[in-house]
């Protein structure tokens, strides 16, 4: 299948996002997601077919990091911005927080892979689709 993917591998787990299936759920979204323990924010702008993976979870140390959820925030135009449910704190598509209460927080960017599917899945055989939705 000649589908485009955007693809993350996390501790043994390989999951593929479909462009195809992001872009029929919307212009803008905010897929939040869990693989094996990574807390995954995966922000989609439909038209430019732009896909940025985050890592969910804020916090200074690894034992005090809380995973947050986000949705877009509104507004209209690109970049689009996100909020986070838990402080409404707004954030760029660069993973740092522009205003509210994590103003200056920064996400960090999850490693990923754009390739076709059967590209994708020819090395990651047993790879998870998502469904494209929260």
């Amino acid at each position: 299948m000649k589908e485009n993917v955007l693809g993350i591998r996390h501790e043994g787990v390989a999951r593929a996002y479909s462009v195809t299936r992001m872009r029929e759920l919307g212009p803008r979204l905010a897929i939040n997601d869990d693989m094996n323990g990574l807390a995954v924010l995966v922000a989609f702008h439909t038209a430019s077919a732009l896909a940025i993976p985050f890592d969910r979870r804020v916090g200074a140390t690894e034992e005090a990091r809380e995973v947050i959820a986000f949705d877009i925030a509104k507004g209209d135009g690109f970049p689009f911005k996100l909020r986070d449910r838990q402080t409404g704190s707004i954030w760029n598509l660069n993973g740092v927080a522009i205003s509210g209460p994590l103003e200056g927080e920064r996400r960090k960017k999850i490693p990923t892979f754009t390739a076709l599917w059967f590209a994708w899945s020819a090395f990651n055989v047993d790879s998870e689709i998502h469904g494209g939705n929260e």
